[in-house]
């Protein structure tokens, strides 16, 4: 039996490339931004999700389809958690502002407001009165 250890296959193929890419997202826990992130965890963007590992499972190598559905899982599996963190911190914000009673000085104030005289003393004006002095000069 002869065996060729060394083949003239090149190394760097598409399917490794895309295989050793997914592979150091996982390890180093890189994530996608968090809009698209969103966009995967709709119905239509597991349903494209699926639709890509099913052409990773029949062209390429099952690894590499494995790896990209293990960091769908983490990706989608993040976009829940912050989904679900940001609509906790919301209702907790709401609940921490609730909207206050007055207090005792904003009664008193809209109580005893002052009174508006509309439309009266509309045409006053004013003249500056000037002494005779040295340090002044005229006008």
């Amino acid at each position: 039996m002869n065996y060729n250890l060394f083949h003239n296959e090149p190394v760097l193929t598409l399917e490794n490339g895309i295989g050793l890419l997914l592979s150091i997202l996982i390890i180093f826990d890189l994530k996608l931004e968090q809009p698209i992130a969103d966009l995967l965890n709709t119905p239509l963007g597991i349903v494209v999700s699926l639709l890509v590992f099913i052409v990773f499972l029949i062209y390429m190598n099952p690894i590499v389809a494995i790896l990209f559905i293990i960091y769908l899982y983490e990706t989608i599996q993040l976009s829940s958690n912050m989904m679900i963190t940001t609509k906790k911190r919301n209702n907790d914000l709401v609940k921490m502002n609730q909207p206050m009673d007055t207090m005792l000085e904003e009664k008193v104030i809209q109580a005893r407001a002052p009174i508006v005289n509309k439309n009266k003393h509309m045409n006053v004006s004013f003249k500056p009165y000037e002494e005779d002095s040295l340090n002044m000069h005229p006008y």
